[in-house]
């Protein structure tokens, strides 16, 4: 599960959701010299698996793991790209936090650990372009300035549908592939429409309800707090560009928060499942633990009290 979404909760929350793009409005690819290869390069169908209907197989277990921000930190600006040397320090900076933070919490009076800590999939790798952020237009890597007012997946594949489960919060879209018209509901996750352009998925979605919130303050550097609104349109892109590699790239257009449509892209590494469901359960011994650690202090606080009485 990423711990981002990076992120990548928050990318996951907020750009797999999905999207509708202005003829005008140029595709993720087109603002990213790299992606647009990576886009363009046709894989081989010797290497990238396909149905039986000839479409580009998009099915598997897909991570979007990273240490890449979704906007680029002020400290980089003008900085598009790591060197090879400096995306081994990011990774290796991240690991040692989430050692540290690790034993710090083991430390603690009281502690009795983190019970979720084998669920977690903490950002750890760099993007393979070494992007300084998830964001690609505008070419700041940042958002947009905002208006007046303003994890895992699982993917299964078939001809007329695609479903993307998502393990964080576990929601899941399913998303038409047969051409059948938007639906003129206003839904959490929107109303979503795909279709191939050569071998990659285009998926189009409007109709949120303007009622889910993700540019929160801590999901970015610059904060903001707008939650998106019901004009919110997202294209989003699926390119299997390699068998452990499945390109996904965003544009998201909200004329009632951003001054301007913006770009992302992040390439999502093949990983093993299966994704697990994201719920407490009647196995999970967490609360017994705490209170039993809870009652030790307590009995220990009165012992001590006892004691200083004497």
């Amino acid at each position: 599960m990423s711990s981002e979404l990076v992120t990548l909760t928050v990318i996951s929350a907020a750009i797999f959701l999905s999207p509708v793009q202005m003829e005008a409005q140029a595709p993720a690819s087109e603002a990213n010299p790299a992606a647009k290869e990576a886009t363009v390069t046709k894989a081989k169908s010797a290497t990238v698996p396909h149905l039986p209907d000839g479409r580009p197989d998009l099915g598997g277990y897909w991570s979007n793991n990273t240490v890449a921000p979704l906007e680029r930190p002020q400290a980089l600006a003008g900085k598009e790209f790591l060197t090879d040397d400096e995306a081994r320090a990011l990774e290796k900076n991240s690991r040692e936090r989430t050692k540290a933070s690790d034993f710090q919490a083991s430390q603690r009076p009281g502690e009795v650990g983190d019970y979720n800590a084998a669920f977690k999939e903490d950002s750890r790798w760099a993007l393979p372009n070494k992007r300084t952020s998830i964001i690609t237009d505008p070419k700041d890597g940042r958002m947009p300035p905002l208006t007046p007012e303003a994890h895992n997946y699982q993917i299964i594949q078939t001809h007329d549908h695609l479903m993307s489960v998502t393990e964080m919060i576990h929601d899941t879209r399913i998303i038409p592939l047969d051409g059948r018209p938007h639906e003129n509901i206003g839904q959490w996750m929107g109303d979503s429409r795909g279709h191939w352009e050569d071998d990659t998925l285009v998926v189009e979605t409007n109709n949120f309800n303007g009622k889910r919130g993700w540019f929160g303050t801590p999901m970015t550097e610059g904060g903001g707090g707008k939650r998106p609104d019901a004009k919110m349109r997202v294209v989003e892109r699926f390119t299997r560009t390699a068998p452990d590699i499945l390109l996904y790239q965003f544009t998201i257009d909200d004329p009632g928060i951003f001054t301007k449509p913006w770009s992302g892209e992040i390439p999502m590494k093949s990983t093993g499942g299966p994704v697990y469901e994201y719920a407490c359960h009647e196995a999970n011994y967490s609360m017994v633990d705490i209170l039993s650690g809870a009652r030790a202090e307590e009995r220990e606080a009165a012992e001590a009290a006892r004691n200083g009485s004497k």
